[in-house]
């Protein structure tokens, strides 16, 4: 039932609260941490899936918004004094840490970029 399934969530992401401390405070004093987000959709809603990962550690989260607001909720960049990793969202930029432009996303960029002959 509706019912069950919400009781069943409810009772493990009380029981993943405190991971969920310890990781964040983890991304937070990483040196090098890459942020990224995508668009999907939650009840016919666009939502974003916001990714902090490290090499051996990673957390999503969702929110409603792309932004600051959403990046804010989630304490870490605020706090971050290391090297981000990014997409180049501009929002990324007003955060206080260092800044480094993912090779990734240059690539797929530069797949579709018109070549002139």
């Amino acid at each position: 039932s509706q019912g069950s399934i919400y009781n069943i969530l409810n009772k493990a992401s009380n029981n993943l609260h405190d991971f969920e401390i310890e990781l964040k405070d983890h991304l937070r004093r990483s040196p090098v941490v890459h942020f990224d987000e995508s668009g999907f959709r939650i009840m016919k809603e666009l939502h974003w899936l916001h990714v902090t990962s490290t090499n051996s550690f990673t957390l999503y989260q969702a929110h409603k918004n792309r932004g600051r607001e959403a990046i804010d909720s989630f304490e870490i960049l605020p706090e971050f004094k290391g090297v981000a990793v990014h997409d180049g969202l501009k929002v990324y930029f007003t955060y206080d840490s260092l800044h480094a432009l993912c090779n990734a996303h240059h690539l797929r960029e530069l797949i579709f970029a018109p070549v002139s002959e």
